[in-house]
């Protein structure tokens, strides 16, 4: 807690101090061209109004505003399918493991020395699982007409959720 209330003030008085710049900085800075611009203007007697500028079109149309068909959305349906399949894998694992933890043929050779408790299965299982599911919306994103992406969540659940099968049936 510490850490974090000495990381937050840092922050914030390093953004504090770049804001309560003295005069002696803000001299040595070189104007803008828009601000020179200006000042030229009015030094030679003009009316200092400023110039718009118009936004340069693209060559290319953006997917958001293609005309040929809808823009492909990442977090659709099969995502959502995709990603709840995992997790649920994952929590069918961790609970399959506490069951056959508490039928006495849990792990004999635990890192841990004792068996792990719940709170401990979940807590190394959802941070794994929470970032496959962001590492394949990372991939779903990057490649919005690839498929590859599917196959993230369908290893790591396939895998999840054959343990757990696997820990079911031997649980007896």
């Amino acid at each position: 807690m510490k850490v974090l209330v000495f990381v937050i003030s840092l922050f914030l008085s390093i953004s504090l101090w770049g804001q309560t710049a003295t005069s002696d900085l803000a001299e040595n800075l070189p104007d803008s061209p828009s601000v020179s611009k200006l000042l030229a203007e009015q030094q030679a007697g003009g009316s200092g109004t400023p110039v718009k500028i118009e936004s340069a079109s693209r060559s290319t149309p953006s997917p958001a505003n293609n005309p040929t068909g809808p823009a492909l959305r990442t977090l659709d349906r099969t995502f959502v399918l995709a990603s709840v399949f995992q997790v649920g894998a994952t929590i069918a694992n961790v609970e399959a493991l506490e069951y056959k933890i508490s039928q006495g043929n849990g792990p004999g050779d635990s890192p841990y020395g004792k068996p792990p408790s719940r709170a401990l299965l979940y807590g190394m299982a959802i941070p794994i699982s929470s970032s496959t599911v962001a590492w394949s919306y990372y991939i779903k994103k990057k490649y919005p007409n690839s498929r590859a992406w599917l196959l993230i969540p369908a290893m790591v659940g396939g895998i999840q959720l054959s343990t757990a099968s696997d820990r079911f049936a031997s649980a007896k």
